[in-house]
């Protein structure tokens, strides 16, 4: 699979960067993992997308019922992508895993660059707010091992692309189900797909 180019590397990182976590400067008061005592699991990981289609049930079934149906239906997708990607790259710590200074668009760089040989120890990514994060744990071992380069490609590669079909409905996008469902169905498989490749390359 072809690589992401340096102007669309530029184009996400800007889009990340703008949605920022929720918080205060300098402020330990996490907002976006707050709440949950549950240990950061796959299943953890995976209960927006579980949402996701939940919701998508009853709007098949009531059309009406929602009237920002994206919100409902495809954004959740791409917070069960940065969830994943936390997980694989912070670990399962809770403390770890709601990190105020993780940034997407950082970390999936960092995974191309062990696609493309960088060395597994790498010193600590300068994220939102200037805060330190880095990669460490059993999942992040197993993506820096030899091999499956084309599911790695190919999983940063989804990684981008759901993130920026959820990214309009964060902000100022509001459609119908009637509307929005020919995209659900293009996401939800990309969607599917990134569960795949995850799966395979943490065996």
């Amino acid at each position: 699979m072809q690589s992401i180019d340096l102007d669309e590397w530029v184009e996400f990182e800007a889009m990340v960067e703008a949605n920022g976590p929720s918080m205060i400067l300098d402020s330990k008061e996490e907002i976006v993992f707050r709440g949950s005592e549950e240990k950061r699991t796959l299943e953890y990981v995976r209960q927006p997308a579980k949402d996701a289609k939940a919701f998508a049930e009853i709007m098949k079934n009531n059309p009406s019922q929602f009237k920002d149906a994206g919100f409902h239906a495809i954004l959740p997708l791409a917070k069960s992508i940065e969830m994943h990607i936390r997980l694989l790259f912070l670990g399962e710590d809770k403390d770890k895993f709601a990190s105020n200074g993780f940034q997407l668009a950082k970390a999936l760089k960092q995974m191309e660059k062990i696609i493309q040989g960088a060395e597994k120890n790498i010193q600590p990514i300068t994220g939102f707010q200037e805060k330190k994060f880095q990669a460490a744990g059993t999942r992040w071992d197993k993506f820096c091992t030899d091999g499956m380069k084309d599911e790695k490609q190919r999983l940063i590669k989804t990684s981008f692309n759901i993130y920026k079909k959820g990214n309009p409905y964060r902000h100022n996008k509001v459609k119908s189900w009637n509307e929005i469902e020919p995209e659900y169905q293009k996401v939800i498989k990309l969607y599917n797909k990134f569960i795949g490749l995850f799966d395979k390359i943490m065996e």
